[in-house]
Formats: structure tokens, C-alpha cells, sequence
């Protein structure tokens, strides 16, 4: 079975339940919390208060929410990789095996010689997984909320959710069972750990802020922590108000969202609509993302033509060798915080540096034109 929906619980089957309402008083919190503003100097109070409150949110939750239906042993993972290669196998233009890397998790690996800008995947758009692929399905108040519509981060969560609170009637199933799979290993999550701990910013804990406090990093930390904070409890308190749900969804659970969006943060990828190739849409593409990263140039294209996304080998790989794909221009802190490692190797790393200009300044205005011919915008 592909995944179970979530077993019947009282919490979710009683109009009005001390789960409910609590969440909704929590909630309520949370979104006053993360609407004040933050003391750069006491950023790490504000982050350990608002902790306490997620915290509860999901030992409250935790026997209603979907995420813990999700195959956790070895075993179960790899027999869902490979329901996901024999349904969508063809895709693949060489031979590949998907196997465990020793600080990786799954990749994949070449099962024949494969030489530098081969073609090694090509894969259908019908495949992708986008919001407005799934969002038809929303209730009417969800799909017209002016949050949802004008950022398609969260509306993509939000039908990852859909479609997993679906289970086998999803036509991304054994994606969906695949996905919790390679988000817990690509992230490096301890292996003894409960499997909805990961290490995007969403499961940083207060020692790991402790530790980025000082850096530019910790703002940024912060600033997406809270506001993923806010998105759960603004969407929890409008589905409380217009008693509706998503999909086969029994409860709106801290931890399920924390997960979609982790899969999202880490995987996305913007390509051409295909109805509408003028436009970009955010989506999660199927296969293409079990590949890890290592720095070298970006070769996936996307082909109008033929409505296909195809990765193309940026090295040579022998027998038995990790086939890596460049995952584009990202800094240290964008992988650590959203992909939830560090490379060895990143050209692309750059850290933020603030100028400051006093507005009484006589030579205010020679030094911003000096700095703006450099390349340093004001902010």
C-alpha cells in the first residue's frame, strides 16, 4: 500500500475538540507573536518564545497528522523508489540504480558508462507536480485568499498536502511516498530521529540559532522561521473560520505544513508553463530531484517543443559512479537554510555586507552615487 490515509482519531472527528481549540487559541498567539516586530538584539528570546508555542502545536497534533503515516524504514523507502522507477522508469534514457551514498542519503547512480552531456533523463510536464495543477481542487475561500494567490510557495505546500491527505487516489502517490523519503536523507537527518525532524530552517532548534547568532544568517534564520510561523496560523484559522478542508484532510497539523514546505524549500524549480510558455510556474518534478548536488554548470533544459524536461550528464560517469546535477546559483546560507546542508564547494557563496550612510553626511550624495556605479544598492 502506497500510504495510508490517516487512521480516525477523536480529535478529528468531533465538531468542537480540546485539539481544535486549543490549536485555535495557539494559533492566535503565534500570529500575534510574529506580527510584532524584532529586536535584532533579542532575536534569540523571540525565536525560543515562538518555539514553545510550535513545540506544543505539534506534541498537540501529533497523533493526527498525516506526516506519520509516511514510510519510514529502509526497507519501505526503497521499495518505493522502486515503484516510483518501474512506473516512471522510462524517463530515465541510460540505466540507473538508486542506492544510498555514504553522507548523501539516495542518489543516483550510473548502471553503465555514461559519457559528459549525454542525456540521461527526459521527463513528460505532465509529470511536474504545480500548484495550478491541484489548486481547481481547493475550496472556494482558499483558492480566492490574496496570500495564497500571490505566492506560489505556499500554494504549492498547500496542494503537496492536498494530494497527500488523498493517498493512493493521488495520481502523485508513489511520488509523495518517495519524496518523505529523499527529503529526510538529502537533508542529513539523523537516522535515530523522528522522521518529521529534518534540518531546513523550520527544524532548527534554539542551540542551532544559539550557534548562528552574529552572522548575517541568523536574520534571515529568523525572518523565514517567523514567517512560515505566521502562514500556518493565518491558513489554520481560515480554514477554523469557513469550516473547510483540503482534500481527504482531517486536521491542519503544524508538523504537515512544516513538511510541505520543507519539500518545497528544497526542491522547487520555475519552468516555462506548459500552456503558457511565456509565463513560469513553480513546480516539484518527479525523478529529476533524486539527484544530488555538486557544483559544475546547470544542464537541465526544459523543451517547449516537446513539453519535456531533460538533464543531460555535466561529467562523465563510469559504471557504478553518483550521477550530480548543479542545483544553480545559491549562497552557503540559502543551502543550510533551505536545502538544509552546506557544500564542501560553492563558488557561489557570498556573504551580505550592510554600508551604512549618515543622512548628514555632506558627501551623502557623491558617496551613493559612487557606491550605486559599484554595484551596491541601497536597500
Amino acid at each position: 500500500m502506497c500510504t495510508q490515509m490517516p487512521r480516525k482519531n477523536k480529535h478529528a472527528s468531533l465538531p468542537k475538540t480540546s485539539v481544535q481549540l486549543r490549536t485555535k487559541d495557539l494559533c492566535e498567539e503565534l500570529l500575534r507573536m510574529c506580527s510584532s516586530s524584532i529586536d535584532p538584539a533579542d532575536g534569540l528570546t523571540y525565536f525560543k518564545n515562538m518555539q514553545v508555542i510550535t513545540t506544543e502545536l505539534s506534541i498537540l497534533q501529533k497523533d493526527i497528522c498525516m506526516i506519520r503515516n509516511l514510510p519510514k524504514s529502509d526497507f519501505e523507502r526503497q521499495k518505493f523508489l522502486l515503484k516510483l522507477k518501474s512506473r516512471l522508469g522510462t524517463c530515465f534514457l541510460k540505466s540507473i540504480d538508486f542506492r544510498q551514498t555514504d553522507d548523501s542519503g539516495f542518489g543516483v547512480f550510473s548502471a553503465e558508462d555514461i559519457q559528459a552531456q549525454e542525456c540521461v533523463l527526459r521527463i513528460s510536464m505532465e509529470h511536474i507536480l504545480s500548484a495550478q495543477s491541484v489548486i481547481a481542487y481547493f475550496p472556494p475561500t482558499l483558492r480566492a485568499d490574496p496570500l495564497l494567490r500571490g505566492m506560489e510557495n505556499i500554494a504549492l505546500s498547500l496542494s503537496l498536502l492536498h494530494e497527500l491527505s488523498l493517498g493512493e487516489k493521488s495520481m502523485w502517490c508513489d511520488y509523495l511516498c518517495k519524496q518523505f523519503t529523499c527529503l529526510l536523507f538529502k537533508l542529513h537527518c539523523c537516522l535515530d530521529s523522528l522522521p518529521t525532524s529534518y534540518t531546513t530552517v523550520m527544524y532548527l532548534s534554539a542551540e542551532h540559532m544559539e550557534l548562528l547568532s552574529g552572522f548575517p544568517i541568523a536574520g534571515m534564520a529568523l525572518n523565514a522561521f517567523r514567517s512560515i510561523c505566521r502562514q500556518y496560523a493565518y491558513f489554520f484559522l481560515l480554514l477554523e473560520k469557513t469550516k473547510t478542508l483540503l482534500g481527504n484532510m482531517k486536521f491542519f497539523c503544524f508538523s504537515d505544513y512544516c513538511w510541505a514546505v520543507s519539500v518545497v524549500m528544497s526542491r522547487n524549480n520555475r519552468v516555462p508553463d506548459p500552456d503558457c510558455p511565456e509565463k513560469e510556474i513553480l513546480c516539484l518534478i518527479p525523478l529529476w530531484d533524486m539527484i544530488n548536488h555538486r557544483a559544475g554548470r546547470v544542464t537541465t533544459d526544459v523543451k517547449i517543443e516537446t513539453k519535456t524536461i531533460e538533464f543531460s550528464a555535466m561529467e562523465a560517469c563510469p559504471l557504478s559512479s553518483e550521477i550530480f546535477m548543479d542545483y544553480g546559483c545559491r549562497t552557503s546560507a540559502e543551502f543550510l537554510l533551505y536545502c538544509g546542508f552546506v557544500p564542501p564547494f560553492n563558488p557561489h557563496h557570498r556573504t551580505p555586507l550592510i554600508l551604512s550612510l549618515s543622512k548628514f553626511d555632506k558627501l551623502l550624495e557623491l558617496r551613493t552615487g559612487l557606491l550605486c556605479r559599484l554595484g551596491y544598492t541601497s536597500v
